[in-house]
């Protein structure tokens, strides 16, 4: 059996950190083997 690695990369809008209608938090989420990292861009 062997063990190939994985990566995921997922960018994503949460709408619950809005600073108004028109603005809103984008968010980057890498995951490798499983194991998760969210980050947000600044943008």
């Amino acid at each position: 059996m062997s063990n190939n690695p994985s990566l995921g990369i997922l960018f994503f809008i949460r709408k619950e950190r809005a600073t108004d209608e028109k603005h809103a938090a984008i968010y980057l989420r890498i995951t490798v083997n499983g194991k998760r990292a969210e980050l947000s861009i600044k943008r």
